[in-house]
């Protein structure tokens, strides 16, 4: 783990966790949750694999799993988490991006038996390990119909620069939000592998403004 992570001040980010942690420890505390899940758990995750809807030949493979809502509350919305990273930097929130996946990618590969009907190791890998891998909220939370969820979210994370993106943008200010779980009350931290042509080895970056977004708005 980067020693150089910080943390927002208090009265910068505004919303408070029920139980703040420091950056280090969150990260324990993930891949802890990983590996217990993976040895004991397998049956709660989430390891598949899906095309580019965009560039033919990509795909890339996803995996998702649960936490319980403190440590969900503290990875998402803390600030010491995952958006503290990207708000304090960019370059800060690439590093715990891959500090993160270098401690727990090499776990998921090596319990093939979770994925071994569906994928290769290799693909498992590459995708998972490759550059452009990013953590984020669950495809239930991102997806278009959870609008109405949202919507009904308060304000509660309130950096002035974010504050400023969304000031003209229509509601929900998502960037603001601090969701408590998805739309179902689950939740759960999801792992986007970087789109593989498996053929040729070549990758594919979806989202190169990401994080530029997370950085000035909270959100992707």
């Amino acid at each position: 783990m980067d020693n150089d992570f910080e943390e927002v001040d208090e009265e910068v980010w505004a919303y408070k966790t029920n139980h703040h942690i420091q950056t280090t420890d969150l990260v324990k505390n993930i891949i802890s949750t990983v590996s217990e899940l993976i040895y004991e758990r397998a049956y709660e995750i989430i390891l598949n694999c899906e095309p580019s809807n965009k560039t033919l030949g990509y795909k890339r493979v996803f995996f998702e799993f649960p936490v319980d809502k403190t440590l969900y509350d503290q990875f998402f919305n803390g600030r010491s988490g995952y958006r503290a990273q990207y708000y304090l930097s960019k370059k800060k929130g690439k590093a715990f991006d891959r500090s993160l996946i270098e401690a727990i990618v090499p776990l998921i590969v090596d319990a093939t038996n979770l994925y071994e009907d569906k994928f290769s190791p290799k693909l498992c890998q590459q995708s998972l390990a490759g550059r452009y891998s990013k953590f984020w909220f669950s495809k239930q939370l991102t997806d278009p119909v959870a609008q109405a969820y949202l919507v009904c979210l308060a304000e509660e994370i309130l950096p002035v620069r974010w504050k400023r993106y969304w000031e003209h943008e229509d509601e929900p200010h998502k960037g603001l939000l601090a969701p408590p779980s998805d739309p179902e009350g689950c939740c759960s931290i999801l792992l986007n592998g970087t789109f593989i042509n498996p053929g040729s080895g070549k990758d594919w970056d979806q989202k190169p403004d990401r994080s530029e977004a997370l950085h000035n708005s909270g959100w992707t």
